[in-house]
Order: structure tokens, then sequence, then C-alpha cells
């Protein structure tokens, strides 16, 4: 089993950590932007992390959730080599690498869907090429300008490896149960391209803040994301509560 560093209540700290295993540099202003973007994120949630054990251990909410991860994964992958395409520059062939990376996501989430004892086919992921409506809609606000682009997806990205090691230390809590290991296993993959994808976004963020970019549009970015799962966090815990 993976055991993943320790939960912190800042999310920007928990990044600037990633950074410091790197003996990466970042812009003191995306550092405040961070900062000011994560307060009180209800993503990291002490009580969220209560709630997503509880989930875990709900055979059927499980395999919808997961089933969700593994098109949501591999579409944001789509978007993202899309985006690579049209205005990566000089940062396209990282992108096509993160790109990449998100489209196994969900190829894997498939994987240890079909390993847990769910029917499920790789077909759920659409033709290849196809971009789900959602991701074309973010690409009409986000996909003009490469710097708000970035901005958004460091956000999601910063979520994403908060709920990551949340679900590590949830299944390594339970190391002698075999779905738990499972699971482990996947997120542990997951985890190590996360941390890759926030730490070049990053530093390609704080160059183009020191180059005159607006922080405020990544502040703005963290707020957009809190938005859009605010409904999901609520619904979440409310369930954990009621199964309390």
């Amino acid at each position: 089993m993976f055991i993943p560093p320790r939960i912190l209540k800042s999310p920007a700290r928990a990044v600037r950590i990633l950074t410091d295993e790197k003996g990466m540099t970042v812009s003191p202003i995306y550092w405040r932007a961070v900062e000011d973007g994560t307060k009180n994120a209800q993503f990291a949630r002490v009580d969220l992390l209560a709630a997503n054990a509880v989930l875990m251990t709900n055979r059927e909410e499980l395999g919808a959730k997961f089933t969700e991860h593994a098109f949501t994964e591999n579409h944001g992958g789509r978007w993202v080599r899309r985006m690579a395409e049209e205005k990566g520059g000089e940062y396209r062939k990282i992108m096509i690498r993160h790109a990449e990376d998100e489209e196994r996501h969900g190829l894997l989430f498939l994987k240890l869907l079909r390993e847990l004892g769910y029917d499920v086919s790789d077909s759920i992921l659409g033709e290849d090429g196809h971009i789900d409506p959602y991701y074309l809609e973010l690409h009409q606000e986000y996909g003009g300008d490469l710097y708000r682009f970035m901005c958004f997806v460091h956000a999601a990205e910063v979520r994403t490896i908060v709920y990551v090691q949340q679900v590590l230390h949830i299944t390594v809590a339970y190391e002698d149960d075999e779905c738990m290991a499972k699971i482990n296993k996947t997120f542990a993959a997951l985890y190590k391209d996360e941390k890759f994808h926030i730490r070049y976004s990053a530093n390609i963020i704080g160059k183009m803040m020191d180059e005159g970019a607006d922080p405020q549009v990544l502040v703005d970015a963290f707020k957009i994301v809190h938005e859009q799962t605010a409904n999901t966090v609520n619904a979440l815990i409310g369930s954990y509560r009621g199964a309390a």
C-alpha cells in the first residue's frame, strides 16, 4: 500500500511542499494568488474526508463515482490536448504529456472498476477525438488564452490532488482489505502524475505572472472551481451526516 504524505488544511502549503521537493522557485506573486484563492477551500474540509470514506463503503455509489472519474479524466485530457495543439506554443510538448496522463487515467479507472467487479466498457468514453460538450463549453470560456486556461486547469488540479490524498489515506487505513488495496494502487499512480501536473503548471503560471499576467485570474479560477464543486461537496457531506 502506498502511504501518501500527511493531509494539510492549507492547499497552498501542500502545493509548496510539492515544489520544494523538486527545489523549484516559483514567483512570490503566484504564492500570494494561491493562498488567496484557496482560503477555506471546501475541497480540503475534514468532514469531506469522512464523507469520502463513507462513500467508498457503498458499492453502488463507489461504482458511479469511479465511472464519472473515468469519463472526466479522459475527456479533460482530450481538452488539454486540444489546447496544446491550438495555443501551447513553447509549452506544447509538456501539455501533450499532461493530456496523455489524463487520458490514461480514464482507462485506469475503467480497469479498476473491472477489477472491483463492475461491468464497464471502454465505449463509455466515446469515440476517439470526441470531446464532451461540457469541455467544449469550458473551451469557449477559457480556450482563447493560454494563461487563463492554465489558471483554470491548475486550480482544478489542486482540488484533484487534495481528493487523491484523501482517498489514499482512506485506503491505507484499511490495508487488509483487498478492494481498498486495489483502489490504493490506482490512486498512487494518479498521485504521481498529479504532482507533475501541479509543478509544471505552477512554474508556467509563475513565469507568466512575472511577465505581467494578472494574478487575480488565478484567484478567480479557484473561485470557479469552488463553485463547481460546492453542490457535490454539500451532497457528499449530507450523505455522510445522514449515515452517521
